[in-house]
């Protein structure tokens, strides 16, 4: 049976430098579809699709009905689908609490794991301001402000986490990626 291991956290938590790493050892990253467009040149962790697509266009209601998770935020379409994890034995997924709970509801085919990487404040800010997609072509201050704005939007987005592991994020990534991997080979 495949497994889906999501990584659940709020900004700054390393859900995308985890993913990079685990890419690299050989591990499937689901990469939600998005209409939104890239932050930056080479966003890493989506598979962009332009509105404005003639194929997209057409495609919109069946993109939607076969997602296993899908959600709408700030005017932006965000899914995922079937084929994206089916029989490559463990996929990786950066997913939000919403999107977990409409993955859990719809797939039944694969084992769901759910990972949130449990990330101080100070730490989780200090990580994003330090971003350079944050300040690149801006000054420090912008670089703060986002920041902190980011973290009083998941206060709310994050306020109740179901879970089957807790994993301390405040620690290196060597060892968040040791735990990780304790967790992913059961």
């Amino acid at each position: 049976m495949d497994k889906i291991i999501c990584l659940v956290g709020e900004s700054g938590s390393g859900k995308t430098t985890l993913c990079k790493e685990l890419e690299k050892e050989g591990y499937n990253i689901i990469k939600s579809y998005t209409t939104r467009k890239p932050r930056y040149a080479g966003e890493y962790g989506h598979t962009f699709v332009d509105k404005d697509d003639k194929v997209y266009s057409k495609m919109h209601d069946v993109f939607l009905n076969k997602s296993i998770a899908y959600t709408f935020y700030d005017n932006e379409h965000y899914w995922a689908t079937k084929e994206q994890y089916e029989n490559k034995s463990v996929s990786i997924y950066v997913i939000d609490p919403y999107g977990v709970a409409q993955l859990r509801e719809s797939v039944k085919d694969a084992e769901i794991i759910v990972i949130y990487l449990r990330c101080s404040r100070q730490e989780r800010y200090n990580r994003m301001k330090n971003r350079q997609i944050f300040y690149e072509g801006k000054n420090r201050k912008f670089a703060m402000n986002e920041a902190m704005s980011r973290i009083l939007h998941d206060e709310l987005k994050f306020n109740s986490i179901k879970c089957d592991y807790a994993v301390n994020a405040d620690r290196n990534i060597r060892d968040i990626l040791a735990d990780i991997r304790r967790i992913i080979e059961g």
